[in-house]
């Protein structure tokens, strides 16, 4: 349900992002309506929470899920999600302007989407309310990720934000392969397939809506990984994090 509210293109929960043939991401433009969308997006919302809030309670009760099947769900369900245009959030136009602002020699902490559109900087015209006039409340190491991306993606918002789902599924499957390296024994090892790789709530909210909360992730992951050996290390990965988002600290 997710998924094809995203396909249809541009809605309430879908930022405009225009057709252009079978170039990812994939939208049909069918332009549904609020109602429909969002009685599509309620109900798969909470069937979300009910299937994890299952999955955890069989878990508790002695169920030992095949793992590859749940690691391999959870694959197929990101990768299908950088198909489609991000959905739930216009977070992605202000990232890519604000990749493209640097990439053009300005400096995206003084100059918001809406002057940067006045000197002709891609994409910087596509950014939605409220963020047309807000410059970077994003850490610099979040901003580097974001002219990456920019840079990848060409001067056009649709290449961007492919280049932006790409990045935000990438961190999303590494920081779960670390996740699972960590887990002792199947037990946790099937708790982190379960609330990780098929839990399709994080699955929407990292790689669905294109959020730069899935690099942080993976940092803070990582960090927690190398705790035991480093904790020098661990704290500057927790750093790095913060220089994304300073909710890292938390």
């Amino acid at each position: 349900l997710m998924w094809f509210v995203a396909v249809d293109g541009t809605s309430a929960a879908v930022p405009p992002l225009a057709r252009q043939g079978l170039a990812l991401p994939w939208s049909l433009g069918l332009h549904p309506s609020p109602f429909l969308v969002t009685a599509a997006l309620a109900p798969s919302i909470v069937l979300g929470a009910l299937a994890l809030y299952g999955h955890l309670a069989a878990l508790r009760a002695g169920w030992r899920p095949p793992l590859r099947r749940l690691v391999l769900a959870g694959t197929v369900a990101a990768l299908a999600f950088v198909a489609v245009p991000p959905l739930g959030s216009a977070d992605y136009t202000n990232y890519a302007a604000y990749g493209h602002i640097e990439n053009s020699g300005l400096d995206a902490y003084r100059v918001v989407p809406s002057a940067a559109a006045r000197r002709g900087v891609p994409t910087a015209a596509e950014v939605q309310p409220p963020w047309r006039s807000t410059a970077s409340v994003y850490g610099p190491v979040a901003v580097y990720v974001l002219q990456v991306a920019a840079w990848l993606g060409g001067p056009s918002l649709r290449g961007t934000a492919l280049w932006l789902s790409l990045l935000e599924a990438g961190s999303f499957l590494a920081a779960g392969a670390i996740l699972l390296a960590m887990a002792e024994g199947e037990a946790r090892r099937a708790r982190v397939a379960v609330m990780w790789f098929a839990n399709p709530l994080l699955v929407l909210e990292v790689v669905g809506g294109a959020h730069i909360d899935g690099v942080q992730v993976l940092i803070v992951v990582a960090a927690l990984a190398v705790l035991r050996r480093s904790r020098f290390a661990a704290g500057a990965l927790i750093g790095v994090g913060m220089s994304v988002k300073l909710t890292a600290g938390i």
